[in-house]
């Protein structure tokens, strides 16, 4: 993940509960798609799907088959029914949901988790669910009363933990997504540091090289005359040496036996005698 994407330390989490949970999709759309519309082995072989190896979906078959598979399989689906209070925003995230509501507060205030439960919760007129709307129906409403008594103002209790008693599982936060734990909440996500793949730091310095030299002609004619003289750029994260930019570094010594370091500052030679004047440096 970190060779392909720049993951801030705090989306770290969230980043690989989001990959879990696609690959749980996949896996869960892929069944419903090539295993269960069929009822033999021949038949799912004959219709599998040409995004999937034929060694890997032979494989899946094969578990997909396996009694304990099935067992455990139907055993989650029993689960799964018992849930009576799910979210109907469907792909919709909640983070994409809470900016939603904070846009659409003439105070741009974020939304509280009663808030945001009730927007989650929503149905469509004349759209059939499986998931019984009764106890959904009376939470809402039981908030929406300890709103009206408390009235408006920013100083009012969140009624969302009177209403729902249901303790938080450990390493989340409900109704604000995948990621989000109260130390993060606690921070308010104002420290953040990035890791950045080694691949891209390389194109990034490549492409601030490239920009330097096309402002600097001297500077290029210099390293295309003294193939021992190079352009140093310092880490991305920090300024160079004595806080310049970058600086220039030859091999060659000069009288005193020292290695000779030429700083440039906002792209200009700190000494425009030695960079400028090729006569003066013998490649």
């Amino acid at each position: 993940m970190q060779r392909k994407y720049l993951v801030s330390s705090e989306g770290k989490d969230w980043a690989l509960e989001t990959i879990g949970c696609q690959w749980k999709g996949w896996k869960y759309r892929s069944k419903a798609l090539y295993y269960y519309p069929y009822a033999t082995y021949e038949e799912r072989w004959k219709n599998r799907p040409n995004t999937i190896p034929e060694s890997q979906f032979k494989q899946l078959l094969h578990y997909w088959d396996d009694e304990g598979t099935q067992e455990e399989s139907e055993i989650n689906r029993s689960n799964r029914q018992l849930a009576s209070d799910m979210h109907t925003i469907g792909p919709t995230s909640y983070a994409y949901t809470r900016e939603q509501l904070k846009q659409q507060d003439p105070k741009k205030e974020d939304p509280s988790k009663a808030k945001v439960y009730i927007e989650s919760r929503k149905r469509k007129p004349g759209k059939s669910y499986k998931i019984s709307f009764d106890e959904i129906e009376a939470n809402i409403e039981q908030m929406k009363a300890i709103q009206s008594q408390q009235g408006e103002g920013s100083n009012h209790k969140d009624p969302y933990g009177d209403v729902i008693k249901k303790p938080e599982h450990s390493g989340r936060v409900r109704t604000f997504g995948k990621g989000v734990t109260n130390t993060v909440l606690k921070n308010g996500g104002k420290s953040s540091s990035y890791i950045f793949p080694e691949a891209y730091l390389q194109i990034m310095q490549s492409q601030v090289m490239d920009q330097v030299l096309q402002a600097n002609p001297d500077l290029q004619k210099l390293l295309e005359a003294n193939p021992g003289v190079k352009i140093v750029l310092p880490s991305m994260s920090r300024s160079g040496s004595n806080g310049n930019p970058l600086y220039i570094e030859s091999n060659e010594h000069n009288s005193t036996g020292a290695q000779s370091n030429n700083y440039l500052e906002n792209g200009e030679a700190a000494d425009d005698k030695e960079v400028e004047n090729d006569d003066e440096i013998e490649p």
